[in-house]
């Protein structure tokens, strides 16, 4: 758990324990870490395990899929793989709801790579949550998104991140217009 902020005496209350489903606990079963409850959902968020590569490239190789305007570059072996180089960093922090990766951000110090949640999942609280956690965090965040997603720049915007520089997409490997934000704790 180094770097992910998720200490070792986090407290995970027995009334939101995910449900196993017939399957054993993750180990280990404690500490879960963070826990948000958002009403009816209960997003327990907690420092990536190598087995959670498998996920966190599955998420990441659904919203190339689904997103129109995003070319395919990658297999989907590929997006887990690097998945795994990240969670293998340390920079991974994974979303649950009822004991499955629903979300997941990657933060290498202040520069957050990577921060996605599940289709079915999105607009449930599930990347409010990844988000507060990670500004819980750092005095400082530093993003890139594309400008083609608008629903991104909206939740970057919508959480005080501030735009800092537009490019034309030239030195990214998807060739797609971009956006750098920014976010401080005192702005």
């Amino acid at each position: 758990m180094v770097g992910s902020g998720l200490s070792g005496n986090a407290v995970c209350a027995s009334a939101v324990e995910p449900e196993t489903r017939g399957r054993a606990a993750p180990y280990p079963a404690r500490p879960c870490g963070r826990v948000f409850d958002r009403g009816q959902v209960v997003i327990a968020l907690r420092a990536a395990r190598s087995t959670d590569a498998g996920k966190v490239g599955a998420i990441l190789s659904e919203f190339v899929a689904t997103t129109e305007w995003m070319p395919q570059l990658h297999t989907g072996a590929e997006d887990i793989a690097h998945a795994g180089a990240m969670v293998a960093r340390d920079w991974v922090t994974v979303a649950e709801v009822n004991g499955d990766v629903v979300g997941f951000a990657a933060c290498n110090g202040v520069d957050l790579d990577a921060l996605y949640v599940s289709r079915s999942q999105r607009g449930q609280g599930v990347g409010t949550a990844l988000l507060q956690h990670l500004k819980q965090e750092h005095a400082m965040l530093k993003l890139w998104t594309f400008q083609a997603n608008r629903p991104a720049q909206d939740f970057y915007v919508k959480h005080g991140f501030i735009e800092q520089e537009r490019t034309d997409g030239a030195s990214t490997d998807e060739g797609l217009p971009d956006i750098r934000y920014q976010w401080r704790k005192d702005d």
